[in-house]
């Protein structure tokens, strides 16, 4: 099995400059060992219909490429591998390569809708970078859409400009943050919540922090201070509105305008809401309490003076 954790892979790329799943924050914890990514099916079954996408894209398009094409089948391998000439901590897997050929194959499956004109950011990033390593001059990826069978294809040629800056981006990335056991900035919610619960741990047998801020931060809490005020203001407005609605809406249960089309619906779900006693449940079933119940970090709250 793969060890992910001394290298910067093809479907990772996305992640380091800010555009995959994970934020770049998450990613370097992956990295550290701080965070593990469980497999789960989809993962799995895509993994494995892989090498049958590319031989029957092949197969199905006549492709007359010439040379040997090398396909991944071995489950505990992650595609053909290849390394970046100066920085071996840059690595791609292809499902499918044919260096005679100068060309790449990735497969994808999905059964969300995607856009048929525009390839997605991160796919297209994650070929660019396999271009990059291999020298390649096209790629195409074919996605196994399960909403329009058999498989749509998009196109990418070599684009030398962005792929030496994702290389300088990587690079920076693993150099700055990775070899120097520093994290990236955190950016989003998620990152705080993961941050916060790693402080919490490392720092509450500590005494107090404090800090002072410069004139640029100072200026930064006030935008938060006047955006969070603005939020208020919208947050009334809206709950103002809202029971101005409802007056107009009184017992009706759809509403239409004068040319009948329909503008809202007001009406009871079909099921209501369940909630457990937790008291109740503690004190009367304490062992089935105890299993269910687990125990989080204490969220870091911010407080404006």
């Amino acid at each position: 099995m793969n060890d992910r954790s001394n290298y910067i892979g093809a479907s990772e790329i996305a992640d380091v400059l800010g555009e995959g799943y994970r934020t770049p924050y998450q990613l370097y914890l992956i990295k550290k060992g701080e965070m593990v990514v469980e497999n789960n099916y989809a993962m799995s079954s895509g993994k494995q219909l892989e090498p049958l996408i590319c031989q029957s894209y092949l197969k199905s398009n006549n492709l007359p490429l010439g040379g040997k094409w090398l396909f991944n089948t071995d489950p505990n391998e992650y595609g053909v591998k290849r390394v970046h000439k100066d920085y071996p901590f840059l690595l791609c897997h292809m499902d499918g390569y044919n260096e005679e050929a100068n060309m790449i194959i990735e497969a994808k499956t999905t059964d969300i809708f995607i856009n048929k004109d525009k390839l997605p950011t991160h796919w297209l990033l994650q070929v660019a970078y396999e271009c990059e390593i291999t020298g390649a001059d096209k790629a195409d990826i074919v996605v196994w859409y399960e909403v329009n069978k058999p498989f749509h294809v998009y196109h990418y040629t070599a684009n030398k400009a962005l792929q030496q800056s994702i290389i300088k981006r990587a690079v920076n990335f693993w150099e700055n943050h990775i070899v120097k056991n520093v994290p990236p900035p955190v950016t989003s919610q998620e990152d705080i919540s993961e941050m916060n619960a790693r402080l919490f741990h490392l720092r509450k047998h500590e005494v107090e922090r404090t800090t002072i801020f410069n004139e640029e931060q100072i200026a930064l809490l006030n935008e938060f201070k006047e955006a969070k005020e603005a939020v208020k203001k919208a947050e009334e407005k809206e709950r103002h509105l809202k029971t101005r609605l409802y007056e107009n809406i009184k017992d009706y249960d759809v509403v239409f305008d004068e040319r009948n089309e329909k503008l809202l619906t007001y009406k009871f779900n079909s099921k209501g809401t369940m909630t457990i006693n937790k008291e109740l449940l503690k004190t009367k079933y304490p062992d089935i309490y105890e299993e269910v119940t687990k125990e989080s970090v204490p969220v870091r709250q911010l407080r404006i003076k």
